[in-house]
């Protein structure tokens, strides 16, 4: 069973009905035919509270801060990184820039080093030729020693 499409234009409308071109908005109204339209507030965008937050946000926008902190993972490596590669530049300039005082420490450190490491090499030196000296001459020593008095200087 076959349904008729329903009929939206009628015959009578036919005086009502004016094509698109044949007047314009803006006469009618300037005639006072129609009413201009108005357009509505929106009591939110107008609340001052929300006024501050958008010019806030505009400024945060403009100079270039974050401030929700939604970063993603690869950002924050890379800041981190940055960070990290400061800081070590900023150690770095601070051992170059050393004032006298540090640098007479570290002069004294280095001779006090080098002291040390002198007085065991020398100790490592006899050391290794009291090992090389051959048996009798040890013994000699030994009996030398023991028969010899002490020498009493005053």
């Amino acid at each position: 069973m076959l349904i008729p499409e329903p009929d939206y234009y009628s015959d009578d409308d036919d005086t009502e009905f004016l094509p698109p071109c044949s007047h314009r908005h803006g006469d009618d109204v300037a005639e006072g035919r129609l009413i201009a339209a108005k357009k509505l507030s929106n009591p939110y965008k107008e609340s001052a509270e929300r006024q501050r937050l958008h010019k806030e946000m505009l400024l945060n926008q403009k100079l270039g801060r974050n401030v929700l902190n939604q970063k993603s993972e690869l950002k924050k490596e890379i800041e981190k990184r940055q960070e990290q590669a400061q800081r070590k530049k900023e150690q770095e300039e601070s051992m170059t820039k050393r004032s006298s005082f540090e640098m007479q420490l570290e002069r004294r450190a280095n001779q006090l080093h080098m002291a040390e490491n002198k007085e065991k090499f020398e100790q490592e030196r006899i050391e290794d030729e009291e090992r090389k000296k051959p048996e009798f001459v040890k013994v000699g020593e030994k009996i030398k020693g023991r028969s010899s008095p002490p020498n009493t200087a005053s």
